[in-house]
């Protein structure tokens, strides 16, 4: 069933609008779409097919029907855009989810630092440390490496030796 449903989101080509993702996901799968498994296993397979508007659109279809995203839904959503080199749908996801108030965590963070590490986007990647650091969320390795392969691909060493010595003396 699923397979079947991620062909036909796919067939409909990478910029799908959330109505017609809707109505997909009404015909293939009625009430079953409730399901955070299913929602997973959607939110996985768009983004290994490299569909992160339809991703975010699958998102909002899904928030419609009254899905209760979490952060761990969150995390795959992000970490799929990341995989795809999706920094900004990445953080349209973060800031979406955390304008309906939901807690984000170290890895949602981790995984929209890293989008941006990707991206090569370091102003964004430092931006988000200082969300994480005033939001009282964790910051950890994998935190600081995204952060210090975003200024490093942007070319901002004295940015990334500064993170290298904020890591150590925070004792990370």
């Amino acid at each position: 069933m699923l397979d079947e449903l991620s062909r036909e989101l796919q067939d409909a080509g990478r910029d799908a609008k959330v109505d017609h993702i809707g109505r997909i996901l009404d015909r293939q799968l009625g009430s079953a779409v409730s399901d955070w498994r299913v929602a997973n296993s959607l939110l996985i397979t768009l983004g290994k097919s490299k569909r992160a508007l339809q991703l975010v659109n699958l998102l909002a279809c899904l928030q419609q029907r009254s899905l209760e995203l979490d952060v761990h839904i969150a995390s795959i959503a992000i970490t799929a855009c990341r995989h795809n080199c999706e920094w900004g749908a990445a953080l349209d996801i973060l800031r979406k989810l955390m304008g309906d108030r939901l807690e984000m965590n170290t890895i949602t963070y981790n995984a929209a630092v890293g989008a941006c590490a990707k991206g090569g986007h370091w102003a964004t990647a430092l931006r988000l440390l200082v969300e994480m650091a005033s939001a009282r969320v964790e910051l950890d390795t994998i935190t600081y490496n995204a952060a210090v392969s975003a200024c490093e691909k942007g070319g901002q060493w004295d940015q990334a030796l500064r993170l290298l010595v904020e890591m150590a003396s925070a004792h990370v």
